[in-house]
């Protein structure tokens, strides 16, 4: 872990990146989304941080919550820090409509 953060730092981390995803995109739909580059971007860079904090997360944790998709978090940051030219839009826009919107609640029942 970094120095001097808490594993309830990164949890509030993904948290946040949640909640800026949420409001970035509320009232979107794809073809909004997928023509609003700075939209992308901020999602894209909220994926990003989230997947990486998502790594940050200790196995024991990860095991008493398996219904949040820490590898799926942390795979989906690698594959857009590393093939950002290939990265499918359609496929990034059902992440944020049909994987995100459940994880808040979850996150909030493990930081409290």
């Amino acid at each position: 872990m970094s120095e001097g953060r808490e594993v309830t730092d990164y949890l509030i981390d993904i948290l946040q990146c949640l909640e800026e995803i949420e409001e970035f995109t509320t009232g979107f739909d794809f073809q909004t989304f997928s023509s609003d580059r700075k939209t992308i971007n901020a999602v894209l860079r909220s994926l990003e941080v989230m997947g990486e904090a998502a790594k940050h997360i200790p196995e024991a944790i990860r095991q008493v919550s398996p219904e949040i998709p820490w590898k799926s978090m942390a795979g989906l940051r690698d594959v857009l820090i590393h093939d950002y030219m290939g990265v499918d839009l359609r496929t990034v826009w059902n992440v944020v409509q049909d994987r995100l919107p459940g994880l808040p609640p979850l996150l909030k029942k493990l930081i409290s």
